[in-house]
């Protein structure tokens, strides 16, 4: 009995369906759409163009952000110069892209900041 009351229900699924496919069938709204496609796909053909192409020209491009990033900071940033100073008590070279360079710091502690600026070479 179970598979005689599973095929009524697919019997009246399939005959519910088929009443939404003829509703839709004479849906203006739908012939719309139908004629909109068929057009479409005769302006392709005139012009040699594929859904592709045309969906590329419409879509905006995109660059992720971790790119722009990467792009934006290689534009702006400029590597920075190596910095030369030599000690006049001692003859000491400390060459340096930062300021927290060690021997650099003890010379600041030790003679000023104003001092040890005074020694850079240009």
């Amino acid at each position: 009995m179970s598979r005689l009351v599973a095929f009524r229900q697919m019997e009246r699924f399939v005959e519910a369906q088929v009443l939404k496919l003829e509703s839709w069938r004479i849906s203006p709204a739908l012939q719309r759409d139908i004629s909109f496609e068929a057009e479409l796909l005769a302006l392709l053909d005139e012009y040699g163009f594929g859904m592709r192409q045309v969906l590329d020209v419409l879509r905006p491009v995109t660059i992720p952000c971790s790119e722009f990033r990467q792009r934006r900071i290689k534009a702006t940033r400029r590597p920075r110069a190596v910095k030369v100073y030599i000690n006049p008590h001692d003859g000491t070279v400390a060459e340096t892209k930062m300021a927290n360079h060690g021997l650099l710091k003890g010379w600041k502690k030790a003679y000023g900041s104003h001092v040890v600026e005074s020694w850079r070479v240009s």
